[in-house]
């Protein structure tokens, strides 16, 4: 039996499922921190063109990364069904360890950041909505390393679906939201009037 640090395709996949989540969830709470500054206006900032925001750049990025996620994904889990032992190899337990610390050092700066802007005088609304949407990626992505390190959820099946399936609609509730706030490319090309 090979060691799964032995296995080069299985080494890349997971290098490139890990380095991916990061970015989508890096990308996800960038998206999530432009909607709150969008829903919950500061009047005391100045007007900003969506169009060239930061907003536009999050969702391109998550447009690419997320369906590259969920694939290396899907892709991953089903080489470790072909072969069980690299499920309980020493690199996938390095990756989940490396995922869950990763995520949390992310978790941690956006609510210093946070805290920051929140003394400095964020609207309390906006502050709650960002605090509690780090919180909750932290907590969902602190779930999955725990469940595929085996520790929690013994039936992997069910929750890989439900897992898969709630995520996949809250990608979709950010496509959507930022796609109707920054408008179509027609539209942006439209002379202002």
């Amino acid at each position: 039996m090979k060691n799964s640090f032995q296995n080069p395709h299985y080494f890349f996949l997971s290098l490139g499922f890990l380095v991916s989540l990061v970015i989508t969830v890096v990308v996800f709470l960038g998206s999530v921190f432009q909607f709150a500054d969008i829903l919950f206006k500061d009047t005391l900032t100045q007007w900003s063109d969506p169009y060239s925001g930061a907003l536009r750049g999050f969702l391109s990025t998550f447009l690419v990364f997320f369906p590259l996620t969920m694939a290396l994904g899907w892709m991953r889990e089903k080489v470790m069904r072909s072969n069980a032992a690299l499920a309980h190899g020493a690199l996938h337990k390095w990756m989940m360890y490396a995922l869950f610390f990763v995520v949390c050092v992310v978790g941690f700066i956006d609510l210093a950041i946070l805290i920051n802007g929140f003394l400095s005088g964020d609207l309390t609304t906006r502050f709650i909505v960002k605090a509690l949407s780090v919180l909750l990626l932290v907590k969902i992505v602190g779930l999955y390393s725990l469940h595929k390190l085996n520790w929690i959820f013994k039936d992997a099946h069910s929750f890989s679906k439900i897992l898969s399936l709630t995520v996949s609609l809250i990608a979709l509730g950010i496509i959507v939201f930022g796609m109707m706030n920054i408008g179509s490319p027609s539209r942006a090309r439209r002379p202002c009037r």
